[in-house]
C-alpha cells in the first residue's frame, strides 16, 4: 500500500520520467505540448489498483483521463494527461495511491481461517470495529496480542505478493500509521490478507511462493502504529476510488468458527 506524492514544473525542460513503488510504476511522459501519467503493474503475481489525482496551477491547464485503472501483471493504463492548449506553463503536481488486488474480488463464503500464531491460543487485543484503529476501511481486522518473536503463520493459503520488512520503530505517533512491516498473500477468490506489525527482516517467505494454511510468514513485532506487540491480520478488496474494504474472517478454533471476535476474547486451537 502506498500514496505518495510528486512536483514538477512544466516547462520546454521536461524529460520522461518514471518512479516505481514495489510493483507499481508511474512513468511521466511529454509529448507534443501535453503529458500522459501511465501505470504500469510490473509484478508476476497480481493485479493492483492505482488512481492519481493531479493538481494543477496554470488556469489554462487541462486534465483528462480516467484517473483510476485496474492493471493486472505486465498491464498498462494510461490515468491522466496534462495540456496547455494555450501553450502557458506551470507547477502541476500528482498524488497516487495503490493497492495489491481487484475491487471485483469477494471473499469465498466457505473460506475458515486457521489460527495465525504459532502458540496454544492468543487474546484479541482490538476486535472488528475496535476504537483504536479498527473503523471505517479496517473495520473487519482483528488484532491478537503476541510476544514479540512469535512464529506468524498464514490463517489460509495463498501466494505472497507482497513484503516488507525494513521498519524498526513503532509508537502511537501518526507519522507511524501504515509504517509497519508486512507480508500479503492473494487468495485464489482475488482477496488479500495482510499481516501486520511484523519483527524487522523476519519474513521466512519470499514474494511469489505459494503458502499453505500454517506455513510460516515472519515473526510478530511492534512496528508501525503500535502501543504494543501484536499481530494485525485483515482480509480485504480494493476499492475503486484508492480505499480498501476488509472482510469478515471465520476463525477455526478450539469453541468452533468465530467470527468477528471482540477485544479481551481469547482464541485457542
Amino acid at each position: 500500500m502506498a500514496k505518495v506524492a510528486a512536483i514538477a514544473a512544466v516547462s520546454t525542460g521536461v524529460h520522461a520520467a518514471e518512479r516505481c513503488d514495489g510493483p507499481l510504476c508511474l512513468l511521466v511522459e511529454p509529448n507534443a505540448g501535453a503529458i500522459t501519467i501511465a501505470a504500469v503493474n510490473r509484478g508476476a503475481y497480481a493485479p493492483v489498483t492505482v488512481t492519481v489525482a493531479v493538481t494543477v496551477t496554470a488556469p489554462d491547464a487541462e486534465v483528462a483521463g480516467p484517473g483510476r485503472g485496474v492493471l493486472p501483471p505486465g498491464g498498462r493504463a494510461d490515468l491522466a494527461r496534462i495540456s496547455w492548449p494555450g501553450g502557458g506553463a506551470g507547477e502541476w503536481r500528482y498524488d497516487y495511491k495503490w493497492l495489491h488486488g481487484a475491487p471485483s474480488a469477494r471473499p469465498d463464503p466457505d473460506a475458515l481461517y486457521v489460527l495465525p500464531f504459532d502458540l496454544p491460543g492468543s487474546q484479541v487485543a482490538q476486535g472488528c470495529d475496535g476504537w483504536v484503529s479498527h473503523r471505517g476501511a479496517a473495520g473487519q481486522a482483528v488484532d491478537f496480542a503476541l510476544p514479540e518473536g512469535t512464529p506468524v503463520l498464514a490463517a489460509r493459503a495463498g501466494r505472497v505478493v507482497g513484503l516488507r520488512m525494513d521498519r524498526s520503530a513503532g509508537g502511537l505517533e501518526r507519522a507511524q500509521v501504515g509504517q509497519d512491516n508486512r507480508v500479503l498473500v492473494l487468495h485464489d477468490d482475488g482477496t488479500v490478507a495482510l499481516y501486520g506489525h511484523l519483527a524487522q527482516d523476519s519474513a521466512r517467505v519470499r514474494v511469489g511462493q505459494p503458502v499453505a494454511a500454517g506455513d510460516a510468514l515472519a515473526l510478530s513485532g511492534d512496528t508501525g502504529y503500535s502501543a504494543a506487540p501484536h499481530l494485525h491480520v485483515e482480509v480485504y478488496s480494493p476499492l475503486p476510488d484508492g480505499g480498501r474494504r476488509t472482510w469478515p474472517m471465520a476463525w477455526d478454533t478450539a469453541a468452533g468458527t468465530v467470527t468477528c471476535p471482540r477485544r479481551g476474547t481469547t482464541l485457542r486451537r
